[in-house]
């Protein structure tokens, strides 16, 4: 009898579909606030990358939800899109403002490239299965950010950032 209530309950199609979708956005936010809370207070640099990650990671998601016809359906959720892109460009300003005192600073002058760049090479160097595209609203800015795949950081600015972020 309780194997007939739980068949019917099983998710088809379109909802296994959907909650996968959700288990994997409750994963990254529950992985998000773990890295804030261990790590994030150890370091401006991680305190910062985080910052500008979450916001986007939402809106991203947010966009995934409206191809399966979400957004459209759900105002509140649309809004909740928008106010995501802008926090992350709004704190991808603000940190920015900032950047010249940054550990990335003396990195990106030696690349000839942005601090968001050497943050972004700096990741996907320690390890490649990440993709942060923080704060990315414009084509230009997509392609800025990019570029930061063609940075090559040595050993030594991948230990110096490391250093900086702990």
């Amino acid at each position: 009898m309780s194997d007939q209530i739980l068949e019917r309950y099983q998710p088809v199609g379109a909802d296994r579909t959907l909650a996968s979708y959700y288990a994997v956005r409750s994963t990254v936010s529950l992985a998000w606030v773990a890295t804030a809370l261990i790590i994030g207070s150890t370091s401006t640099f991680i305190a910062g990358a985080l910052l500008l990650f979450y916001p986007a990671w939402d809106a991203v998601a947010n966009v995934v939800d409206a191809e399966h016809g979400g957004l459209r359906n759900n105002p509140t959720q649309a809004f909740n899109m928008a106010v995501s892109a802008l926090t992350t460009v709004a704190v991808g300003i603000a940190l920015t403002a900032r950047a010249p005192e940054t550990p990335g600073a003396d990195v990106a002058r030696a690349h000839q490239c942005t601090v968001g760049q050497v943050a972004i090479a700096w990741l996907l160097q320690l390890s490649p299965v990440m993709l942060p595209i923080p704060g990315t609203s414009q084509r230009t800015h997509l392609e800025e950010n990019l570029a930061a795949t063609d940075v090559q950081l040595t050993t030594e600015q991948i230990d110096h950032l490391t250093a900086a972020s702990t």
